[in-house]
């Protein structure tokens, strides 16, 4: 499922969230309204709650109210990386982790990133020809193979070490 942030200049993808995610635990625990969308990828299953039955089940338990303090901390930390990542690395560097951190693994099958180059470029602060020119680059390389709305993560271990590198050189 992609998480989207609308803006006046445009949509911002904040995250990318796979089987088993619970979404939505800011605003309920904030108490504010959602900031976010949520829009799925392919075909699922999910289960609505209403803020006062979530709250209600995590409340039942310290071990549930640990668990969401963790993935809490988790998703925090995660967004600080981000935000780093986009500040300080060049194109490459941004590219290339944030394949990682897109894929959402799925068993038996490639490791893929079911988005568009300019979703991964709104991701990362970079335009889509950049995006697309990073990309090429990897592809050339062996790494990744690309088709309409999609990566296809060939060698995840090279991907891995680049992404190591904090540069991306190939």
């Amino acid at each position: 499922m992609k998480v989207l942030l609308h803006l006046p200049e445009g949509t911002l993808l904040l995250a990318v969230r796979g089987p088993g995610e619970v979404l939505g635990v800011m605003g309920v625990v904030s108490g504010s309204e959602r900031s976010a969308t949520v829009v799925a990828m392919d075909s699922c299953e999910t289960r609505a709650l209403s803020a006062e039955r979530f709250l209600s089940f995590v409340r039942s338990s310290e071990e549930e109210e640990s668990v969401l303090l963790r993935r809490a901390m988790t998703r925090i930390r995660e967004g600080e990386a981000w935000r780093a990542e986009t500040a300080a690395l060049p194109a490459r560097g941004r590219v290339v982790r944030a394949l990682l951190r897109l894929a959402v693994p799925v068993p038996g099958a490639p490791l893929e990133v079911g988005l568009s180059q300019s979703e991964i470029g709104s991701a990362v602060g970079l335009s889509r020809s950049v995006v697309a020119g990073e990309l090429a680059r990897l592809r050339e390389a062996g790494i990744v193979t690309t088709a309409v709305g999609k990566v296809v993560i060939d060698d995840p271990a090279r991907l891995r070490a680049l992404a190591a590198s904090g540069h991306g050189d190939v």
